[in-house]
This record gives C-alpha cells, sequence and structure tokens, in this order.
C-alpha cells in the first residue's frame, strides 16, 4: 500500500528508462502471492543480479539462430500432423491449436513425443499460468496488499486463498521437476530421438562430485522449465487468435494463400527456409503480434534507486508497468518506415 506506480505508455519512454538505463529498473516488483507460490524458478520473477544472469545466459545459446535450425524436424513433423487433424475434426480447431502448440513446446522443452504425457503437462501448464495471471491481477490476493497475511495457516476459516496457492507449488515443482527428472532418465536410457533443452542442459553438466553441480543442475532445471511454460500459454493465445483474426478478414487469408500458392506450389508445405520468399505471410504474423497482445501489461519493474524522467521524479522502490503495449501498438506513429516498405504489398495492413 503507498507504493507509487508507474505506466509507460510510450515506446520512447519504455527505451529511456528500460533499455537504456536498464541498470535501475530490472529489478522485479516483490509480489507476495508470487513468493507463495514459490516461482523463484522463473526468470521473469528474479531480481537482476548473478544469478538471473547466470539464467540468461543459457537461455540465449539455446534459443540462439543456430540452436533454433535444430528443431527444425520437429516442427515439420508437428506441423504435418496438425493440419491433418484439423481436416479430420474441423469443428475441434480450438483443442487441436492448444494441443499442437502443446506438443510443439514440450518437444522443443523436453523432447517427449507422447501424446498423452505431454497433454498432462500441457493441462498443468495451463493452471499454472492461470494462477500466475490472477496474481499479477490488482486486489485479486489481498495478501498483495497486506503482506502479513502470508502468516495465515492455510487451514484457517477464509484461507482458501492460500490453498490455492499451494496447490500452486505443487504444480509448479512436478512441471520444474518431474519434467527434468523424466528427461534424465531417458538420456540415460539412450533415448534421444530429437534435441531438445533439457538434454543439452544436461549435456552441459559437470560431474556430480563437481562443487558447481548443484547450481548448475538447479540451472539447467529451471531454463528448461522456463522455456517450456514461456512458450506453452503465448503460442497458444496467438495461434488461436489467428484464427479469428484471418475469418474477420477474407480478403487477407486470400492474399496471404495466393502467395504460399505462387511461391511454394501445391505438392509441400512450407518450410522456415521459404520465410524470406513470403513477405505478405510474415506481415500477417507481425500485425497479428501487433493487433493482439498476449501480455498487453507485461510484469512489474521497480525502481533500483531514485531517477528523474522529463522533469517526473521516481523514487527508489517504484513500480514500474514493463509498458502499455496495447497504448504503444495502437499508435499510428509506431511504423511509419515500416509501412512506407509495404506499400508494395498495397498496404494491406
Amino acid at each position: 500500500m503507498g507504493r507509487p506506480i508507474l505506466i509507460l505508455n510510450s515506446l520512447s519512454a519504455v527505451q529511456d528508462l528500460l533499455e537504456k538505463r536498464s541498470a535501475n529498473y530490472s529489478d522485479r516488483a516483490t509480489n507476495p502471492a508470487f513468493q507463495l507460490m514459490k516461482l523463484e524458478w522463473m526468470m521473469g520473477l528474479m531480481d537482476y543480479g548473478p544469478w538471473w544472469k547466470s539464467h540468461r545466459r543459457p537461455l540465449q545459446q539455446q534459443f540462439s539462430p543456430r540452436e533454433l535450425a535444430r528443431y527444425r524436424p520437429i516442427l515439420q513433423q508437428e506441423v504435418s500432423a496438425f493440419l491433418l487433424k484439423l481436416t479430420e475434426n474441423p469443428k475441434s480447431f480450438l483443442d487441436t491449436t492448444h494441443l499442437f502448440f502443446g506438443s510443439v513446446i514440450m518437444r522443443i522443452s523436453y523432447g517427449v513425443n507422447d501424446f498423452n504425457y505431454n497433454k498432462s503437462f500441457i493441462m498443468q501448464a495451463e493452471a499454472l499460468l492461470d494462477m500466475i495471471a490472477h496474481a499479477t491481477a490488482p486486489g485479486h490476493f489481498l495478501v498483495n496488499v497486506f503482506p502479513l497475511l502470508r502468516h495465515v495457516p492455510a487451514w484457517f476459516p477464509g484461507a482458501g486463498w492460500k490453498r490455492r496457492l499451494q496447490e500452486a507449488v505443487q504444480i509448479g515443482l512436478n512441471l520444474r521437476v518431474g519434467a527434468f527428472e523424466g528427461a534424465k532418465q531417458r538420456v540415460q536410457l539412450g533415448q534421444r530421438e530429437y534435441p531438445c533443452v533439457a538434454h543439452r542442459m544436461l549435456d552441459s553438466l559437470p560431474p556430480e562430485d563437481d562443487p558447481q553441480y548443484g547450481a548448475q543442475a538447479a540451472i539447467a532445471t529451471n531454463v528448461a522449465a522456463m522455456t517450456y511454460v514461456a512458450g506453452a500459454d503465448t503460442m497458444v493465445s496467438s495461434g488461436k487468435v489467428l484464427f479469428l483474426a484471418l475469418a474477420n478478414n477474407p480478403d487477407v487469408q486470400r492474399r496471404g494463400q495466393e502467395e504460399i500458392d505462387t511461391v511454394i506450389g501445391p505438392g509441400r508445405l512450407p518450410t522456415p527456409g521459404d520465410l524470406q520468399k513470403l513477405p505478405y505471410v510474415q506481415a500477417i504474423v507481425m500485425e497479428l503480434t501487433r493487433w493482439y497482445t498476449v501480455a498487453p501489461l507485461g510484469l512489474l519493474h521497480a525502481a533500483t534507486e531514485d531517477d528523474e524522467y522529463h522533469g517526473y521524479f521516481i523514487p527508489k522502490g517504484t513500480f514500474i508497468s514493463r509498458m502499455n503495449i496495447n497504448a504503444i501498438a495502437a499508435d499510428p506513429q509506431r511504423q511509419l518506415e515500416i509501412l512506407a516498405k509495404l506499400e508494395q504489398l498495397q498496404q494491406g495492413f
């Protein structure tokens, strides 16, 4: 209570504070509900420091352009299966889309190609992310307003909120540790059909008698879990909204299909190698991310020290809303140069 909150409504403000002054605005705001859910393993909720940096490095390495190319066979397999299921049962396209993206990210994270196994983790991740979303909503958990409530025992009358947070702890533990232990067992059995984040992180670990093994194993476990949890909900949300966007804009859908038919032809599906030849399809994807923002306010940052910006005093500890992404994305001045380049596409967006 009484903590100032600063919301950034322009791209210039976001760049000035979160990029150019990142040393002062990279900490995370304290969230007692997150602490009770024991989400300290999630990089997006860590304070800026050596522990955060020790996670950033391997995460960046796992998703460099060179590493991403390793996952293309997985994408091509899953896309083919996804399109076949859509053809066989078009009325269930939302459920099919949900399971498709969940399977893709599960295989990339842990190397599991088992529908029922993956579906179980997809449902658990969805439950955890739903709880996280509620924990970020102002006023949903009073413990975020009155932190002393964290000491209320779970059995106390009216403490159902705390029991729900404890359920999230167990889900998070299973997602993080259970899935990683499963990946470790598959490595020991020589089951490595495709590359995945967990396998590559396991390969990078020192011997178990090494003093650094415990910390490195924790980082490896966290990185694999973050890969899955971060991609599971965001990809599913964007994928589902794509159906809505194309249904509401049939002309855009037609032009995108025409480009694919012209460049690719009827004999095969597009591959990542075709991307540069499909500028209109790329524009559809870019416009989708602008039109529909998965996390419109992002996660709160916090000011480490007092600061001043354009005459406004920003006291130490101020909560910084990462950005009002919806407002920035809807600003007509946002991409005038890009729009000029799209004139050859008849400015379809």
